[in-house]
């Protein structure tokens, strides 16, 4: 049985010209680290044309960091968003800037960072004209101590071996530039992008090759309100496009649960509790947008997560 739906190939599977894009809020930590790797990254038959940084009502230094980018390469553009209106108007404000040459953009969280030899590995799969959109894959930074880090690291290994059978694409995606705008109101950004690109007949690819350091919430009370959150909006974005991530339903998950277990018998009880903090997240994500019709469109900033990730 084939991995992938086949798609029609009505795009050039050439792309030479890209613009990257990262939104941020409060991020003074990391983007020392990730403004000049962003500027470093390179990708064989692909020249990186602009690098959008969208700062979104920041108090902290974020945006004079931006702005001293700016001023060292030409490629690097700063918007400032006065009030903050969530992650999906500022890539909307980055869309809007692309220029109309540009052939694929590329979306990477601003907490993150890539590693090198990324944007190769995320790029390297639009060859295949059928395919509309990438993913990388997130590596956590949490100590392997502690009963919640354990936790991190078991859900993103998962998330991994779900992702090699049917894409889940998140942290730093790549797309054909076709997309005008996405809803601003999702709180689940990336979900949104392959709902819009599957309904242009395209496919997903889960660029494994293409790796980014990110770490996971450290904190019982941000775990909990960053799964609610998620599962929130992919109960939203499924009502209103019949779209479904591959990790919305239980048994698309249970394969992945079992072979990790298979190979690292000893995380049973880091499973058991990961299994535990997702159903109750996925009982208030549930009221959340069913009951109290709550849509968390700008989130709470989760302080625990904000390290700065390396790959040292």
């Amino acid at each position: 049985m084939k991995p992938y739906p086949a798609a029609p190939c009505y795009l050039n599977a050439s792309m030479s010209k890209v613009a990257i894009g990262t939104m941020v809020h409060n991020e003074a930590g990391n983007l020392p680290l990730l403004l000049p790797r962003l500027a470093a990254l390179r990708a064989a038959g692909h020249t990186v044309e602009q690098i959008i940084v969208v700062c979104s009502a920041c108090t902290d230094s974020s945006a004079d960091i931006a702005y001293r980018a700016q001023a060292k390469d030409s490629r690097v553009e700063v918007i400032v968003q006065k009030v903050r209106e969530g992650k999906a108007a500022a890539i909307n404000l980055f869309l809007a800037r692309v220029r109309d040459d540009i052939e694929a953009c590329v979306l990477i969280s601003a907490d993150v960072l890539p590693a090198p030899g990324s944007l190769a590995a995320l790029l390297e799969p639009f060859c295949d004209p059928c395919v509309g959109m990438t993913g990388a894959q997130p590596v956590p930074t949490n100590p392997q101590v502690g009963i919640l880090n354990r936790v991190v690291r078991f859900q993103w290994a998962v998330h991994h071996r779900v992702a090699l059978r049917h894409p889940k694409l998140g942290e730093m995606v790549a797309f054909r530039a076709s997309v005008p705008g996405i809803d601003p109101r999702t709180p689940v950004d990336e979900a949104s992008l392959e709902a819009l690109i599957t309904s242009q007949g395209l496919a997903l690819r889960y660029a494994a090759g293409a790796t980014v350091r990110n770490c996971g919430p450290q904190t019982l009370s941000e775990y909990i309100s960053q799964r609610t959150r998620i599962f929130n909006g992919h109960i939203r974005l499924r009502r209103q496009s019949g779209y479904e991530v591959s990790t919305y339903r239980v048994r698309s998950l249970l394969p992945p649960v079992l072979d990790e277990l298979r190979d690292h018998p000893g995380e049973i009880p880091v499973a058991i509790a990961a299994v535990c903090l997702e159903a109750f997240a996925r009982v208030l994500g549930t009221a959340d947008q069913r009951i109290l019709g709550r849509t968390p469109t700008v989130w709470q900033s989760l302080s625990s997560t904000k390290q700065p990730a390396n790959w040292a």
